[in-house]
């Protein structure tokens, strides 16, 4: 990973982080943003199907975590034996540093925000998990595999506000909280940690689609 890469993920990961404190001051302390949540919610709860979204929450609350907890540990066993230990660390630092921030850190307290909710605790773990599933798969992520995840954490957000559990902010406060933990482990472990191939796969296209340059004896 280049210096630069490591700065962008850097940048990421504070700029979630920030995100992660200004959404809270903003939507649960401000009418607008109240309103705005208000709204979200109104639209899952009434927009979907009662079994909808009574299934999306036994989905996204203990039958996604208790599937994604072992396969990721054997991901993690099989990383080890391939000497991954840069995307085994990432995937570890992930899962760590966003349940100490979520169990140890009283955020309601801290920020001074109105009821206890913020960030939710099982969107926190599903997100944490979903990121640590892509980062020990065992071939770098393409848009593919980027396109599963991102399916994955929509089941984990709507999953946990469709059966009234959570507020639409408690759900984004903790996707911003596992992105921070995210970029801010590839940035500090470097390598493959992050195992995502789009760019290099991108230009590898780009150069093989160029015509081949005359040589000097054309």
């Amino acid at each position: 990973m280049s210096r630069r890469t490591r700065v962008v993920w850097l940048l990421c990961g504070v700029a979630s982080a920030l995100a992660f404190v200004l959404v809270a001051l903003l939507v649960l302390r401000t009418s607008p943003g109240d309103a705005v949540d208000r709204w979200v919610s109104r639209a899952v709860l009434d927009g979907l199907p009662a079994a909808l979204r009574r299934g999306l929450d036994a989905l996204a609350r203990p039958l996604l975590l208790v599937a994604l907890a072992p396969v990721d540990a054997v991901l993690a066993l099989l990383a080890v034996v391939r000497r991954g230990w840069r995307r085994v660390g990432a995937a570890v630092l992930v899962v760590m540093a966003s349940l100490a921030v979520t169990r140890t850190a009283d955020v309601p307290t801290l920020l001074r925000l109105p009821g206890d909710g913020y960030p939710s605790d099982h969107a926190t773990v599903g997100f944490a998990l979903v990121v640590a599933l892509g980062v020990l798969w065992p071939r770098p992520l393409g848009r593919s595999g980027l396109g599963v995840g991102a399916a994955l954490a929509v089941v984990v957000g709507v999953g946990n506000v469709s059966w009234y559990t959570h507020r639409p902010v408690d759900v984004l406060g903790s996707a911003l909280l596992v992105a921070a933990a995210t970029a801010l482990s590839v940035a500090l472990l470097g390598g493959d940690a992050a195992n995502v191939r789009l760019a290099a796969r991108a230009s590898t296209q780009v150069r093989s689609a160029r015509p081949a340059a005359p040589s000097e004896a054309d």
